[in-house]
């Protein structure tokens, strides 16, 4: 299995799911803001009761299914009230959080990936969780190994555990949910703390499943990697997903190479992007230029970056809207060979269009200008058009 596998690249659910998470999203975002609010209050409150006590303990019991956190256990059985040492796999970075409120464990706050007041909050430090490292097998309180290092999808697969140092522990299969209608993934790839926190606030619940297995001992010149392996199977085995010899470092690599590769595609569609508008505005301007050859084209492309329109823009040039200097004769070939070839007596109205156009004061006389330069335009395609294919009109034509 390959590590992409192993990750979801879009929170966002298809098909009927998306249409109900639409409609669910107003009521969502309200709840997000109102359990924010909520859980800040909690933070200050906190400060006033002791680190690792009954009474903070109790409380976020009760808080936490106020902000969206359930936990439900099976296989209870199995579990070992002597067990000091759990082992989970890692599925979103409050995994430690919920060990720790239901479980008593703790892990170093650098495993977690949350903000440091999380763990200020909880007084989880380096020390303490190294000192129930060392008593773990004389019963001064439980840790929390999450050796595959990083969060995964948990629909796939699992990463390969790092080396584990205890002879016995307590494996956990860790599995969530969401509801139908707002199944949002909890983590991606390359997802902030504050974005999932905000998905937690957002959806209605997450529901956490902590499936216990039998305790597992080291076997006999079993070493460190062997047992973590065996460890893997079996907590991959409970969740129907597969253990994968993909590592934690090789996520970090992926996402490396996955976030250039989406850095290439933004910039190959804003450069096909701007070379198409670019060359329909091109365009645009060529056609506004064959009927209008006089004007700049730089003051043609001006208007049609507003307009979009090949038409209206030609209707302000006629109409006077857009100001600009005429070209010389010598500037604009289509310019001569229109003169060429109309005859002298429409020589005064040709000329009287070089001159620059002054804006009408008047509705009628702006309308008037513009049905007078319009037949001048008519007349003058229309001598070119005899000039080039040498037809002889008559009189009456």
């Amino acid at each position: 299995m390959e590590v992409k596998e192993l990750f979801r690249e879009s929170r966002y659910p298809s098909g009927l799911s998306a249409l109900l998470l639409s409609i669910y999203s107003p009521f969502g975002l309200l709840l997000a803001v109102l359990r924010f609010l909520f859980g800040l209050q909690l933070i200050l409150t906190s400060r006033l009761l002791p680190q690792l006590s009954i009474a903070k303990s109790k409380a976020f019991h009760i808080v936490c299914p106020l902000l969206g956190l359930l936990v439900s256990h099976e296989n209870k059985e199995a579990k070992d009230t002597t067990s000091r040492v759990f082992v989970a796999n890692h599925v979103t970075r409050w995994d430690a959080l919920i060990f720790h409120l239901t479980l008593g464990c703790l892990t170093k706050p650098k495993d977690w990936g949350l903000p440091f007041w999380v763990n200020d909050l909880l007084g989880i430090k380096d020390d303490l969780v190294d000192e129930r490292h060392q008593d773990s097998d004389s019963g001064s309180g439980a840790v929390l190994l999450l050796p595959e290092g990083t969060t995964t999808s948990g629909t796939k697969g699992l990463l390969k555990f790092a080396p584990c140092e205890f002879s016995t522990v307590q494996p956990v299969a860790v599995k969530i949910k969401r509801p139908a209608f707002a199944d949002v993934a909890p983590t991606l790839l390359s997802s902030s703390t504050w974005a999932d926190l905000f998905w937690f606030l957002f959806t209605p619940y997450t529901m956490y499943t902590l499936i216990f297995l039998p305790v597992m001992r080291r076997e006999e010149d079993e070493d460190d990697s062997a047992f973590a392996k065996r460890l893997q199977t079996e907590i991959a085995a409970a969740l129907g997903l597969s253990a994968t010899t993909c590592t934690a470092a090789d996520k970090a690599e992926w996402a490396k190479r996955r976030a250039a590769e989406l850095r290439r595609q933004v910039a190959a569609a804003r450069r096909a992007l701007a070379q198409g508008t670019s060359s329909d505005l091109q365009r645009m301007v060529r056609q506004v230029a064959e009927v209008l050859p006089r004007v700049p084209h730089e003051a043609i492309l001006r208007d049609l970056m507003r307009t979009r329109s090949v038409d209206i823009t030609i209707s302000n040039i006629l109409e006077g809207q857009v100001r600009y200097d005429p070209l010389p004769e010598s500037v604009s070939p289509l310019s001569s060979t229109l003169i060429t070839s109309i005859p002298s007596g429409a020589s005064q109205s040709t000329n009287s269009e070089s001159c620059p156009p002054c804006f009408p004061k008047s509705a009628q006389e702006r309308m008037q200008s513009f049905h007078e330069r319009k037949a001048r335009l008519i007349e003058n395609a229309r001598q070119k058009y005899i000039e080039k294919h040498g037809l002889k009109m008559g009189l009456n034509c």
